[in-house]
């Protein structure tokens, strides 16, 4: 009895005889399963399954779509790609979906956005414990640029300004003794409405004055 295998190289059917020999290219069969059996890609395919893996799907989906499994298509991917080909798709699908993820993170914030006081950079999330910082009136985006804000405030706001002299003259009009006789007669004029007033300190090496000078809230002539 004759028995019949499949060519390992055209697929094409063998008869076991004394020269076991292909009828259609004439090489020798193989063992193992034999080539053809199953479900093969096609180099049209092969495109098909690098621009899945390059578009972010998964092993697991882009074989269920040819028919494979996961890791006969991990098996496809290995022969079709080198290793630091591989490497770089799947660094830039983790960057593609970390940024869909800070995208979604931010999008509750982005129709609230707000400028920072100090540095105009809009602030789309909050950094310091989870306040809004658009309901805050002077609002920051960093720490840098609160205690920036805390320094020269006197720059940014002349109502800030202006608080800032008034609680300075209660304070010192409630313990006279700690202030000389000049700061309490400022004390009294500014109380009255009679003192003069400035916005801008006198002296341009304060620290203040230079944190204003750095966050462009001085013009030329205050330089």
């Amino acid at each position: 009895m004759r028995k019949r295998r499949v060519c390992a190289f055209c697929a094409g059917k063998i008869e076991v005889t004394v020269i076991r020999r292909c009828a259609q290219c004439g090489q020798a069969p193989k063992r193992g399963r034999p080539r053809g059996s199953g479900r093969r890609l096609t180099p049209e395919r092969d495109g098909l399954v690098i621009a899945a893996f390059q578009a972010g799907q998964t092993l697991e989906a882009i074989g269920h779509t040819h028919g494979v499994t996961r890791e006969r298509t991990r098996q496809i991917l290995k022969r079709l790609l080198s290793a630091d080909e591989r490497v770089a798709i799947r660094t830039a699908r983790y960057a593609a979906r970390a940024a869909r993820r800070e995208q979604d993170r931010v999008k509750p914030y982005l129709e609230h956005a707000v400028p920072c006081t100090m540095c105009r950079q809009i602030i789309v999330a909050s950094r310091r414990g989870g306040a809004c910082p658009w309901l805050r009136k002077y609002p920051t985006c960093s720490p840098r640029c609160a205690k920036a804000f805390l320094a020269a405030r006197q720059y940014v706001s002349a109502e800030l300004h202006e608080n800032h002299r008034l609680a300075m003259a209660k304070t010192c009009l409630q313990k006279p003794e700690k202030y000389g006789a000049t700061k309490v007669r400022w004390a009294i004029r500014v109380l009255a409405g009679t003192a003069q007033r400035r916005i801008l300190v006198t002296n341009p090496q304060s620290h203040a004055k230079q944190v204003a000078r750095e966050f462009g809230f001085l013009n030329e002539e205050a330089k």
